[in-house]
């Protein structure tokens, strides 16, 4: 079970670029079966396309394994959270737009690392798609706009069922939280790449993301050296 409850309330209305407000929520999932426990995530919708986000400031998140009896009060932490972390979330959002990466090419890796490819039945495409949208400039497109490309295509192309989305979504959040903190983006981002080079010379049946990928590996690794 997924659910999103939104307050309505301005104090948990962020804008962290002029124009892009987001409503921040709670994402709110369970396992049917009882096998699962109950997870209280930041989410948030953006109000200029309605996609959606979730957790991106992971120190905030609470979880309830499913072997403890019910806890109702950690509802109430969930939303003292949330009003409390606004001006976080914002920040957080603010300072990923002022982190470029190389190009769009180290854009489109990035997201695909994520492991929300699987979500698409045409990964490449449609995240160029929702690219064409979010990136302002394709040789200098920031981390914020590489998060909220994968939003987008998450929210307008992709056909899974929305408990998968959400779980797209939490993959996503790793370019803006590792361990409660903003990760440093260029090595972030050079780690990812020497990563996927590294894979192709492990494996030779690597499927690329697109065709020309591996030269775009290469040329990466050389801006980045």
């Amino acid at each position: 079970m997924n659910t999103r409850i939104y307050l309505n309330n301005p104090e948990t209305t962020i804008e962290p670029r002029d124009g892009d407000k987001t409503q921040l929520g709670i994402n709110l999932s369970a396992g049917h079966t009882g096998f699962t426990g109950i997870s209280y995530d930041l989410g948030g919708l953006r109000e200029i396309c309605s996609n959606g986000m979730k957790g991106w400031v992971s120190d905030l998140e609470l979880y309830q394994d499913h072997t403890e009896e019910f806890r109702p009060e950690l509802a109430h932490h969930a939303v003292d959270a949330l009003i409390e972390g606004a001006d976080k979330y914002e920040q957080r959002l603010k300072d990923a737009q002022n982190h470029e990466l190389m190009n769009l090419d180290e854009a489109l890796i990035l997201l695909q690392e994520t492991g929300i490819g699987e979500y698409f039945e045409n990964p490449t495409a449609d995240l160029l798609n929702a690219a064409h949208t979010e990136i302002e400039d394709r040789d200098n497109p920031t981390i914020y706009e590489t998060f909220q490309t994968g939003t987008r295509a998450l929210e307008h192309y992709s056909d899974a069922p929305q408990h998968a989305k959400e779980q797209g979504y939490d993959q996503l959040s790793q370019l803006l939280d590792q361990d409660g903190e903003m990760p440093d983006i260029q090595e972030y981002a050079a780690d990812v790449v020497n990563d996927r080079m590294n894979q192709y010379a492990m494996d030779e049946e690597t499927e690329p993301y697109w065709e020309d990928e591996r030269d775009a590996l290469h040329e990466l690794a050389e801006l980045r050296a």
